[in-house]
């Protein structure tokens, strides 16, 4: 889907061809953020995987537990799948 231009949501995140969409939580309250996929990266953990930007990795960041969230590794193969595509990050 994001190869042929559409707009598509896994679990709370909107991809779009221009960025990502997702909710991360304040002190407060939750907001939505988008965040250029030229500024998105991310990190593999043993039980989650995040999505943060790279502009302001302490305070745009989100976790997705894999034991809780039950669409967390489709959502990590899509993600960096368009990464990799795209030439922002590689792996092994």
């Amino acid at each position: 889907m994001y190869n042929d231009g559409k707009e598509f949501t896994i679990g709370d995140v909107h991809f779009s061809k221009e960025n990502i969409s997702l909710n991360i939580s304040g002190i407060f309250n939750q907001k939505r953020i988008n965040i250029l996929w030229e500024n998105v990266r991310t990190k593999n953990y043993s039980t989650y995987f995040s999505i943060y930007s790279i502009e302001n990795p302490q305070d745009i960041n989100r976790g997705y537990n894999y034991h809780q969230d039950w669409n967390t590794s489709v959502l990590y193969s899509v993600v960096r799948t368009i990464l990799r595509d795209k030439g922002i990050e590689t792996y092994n």
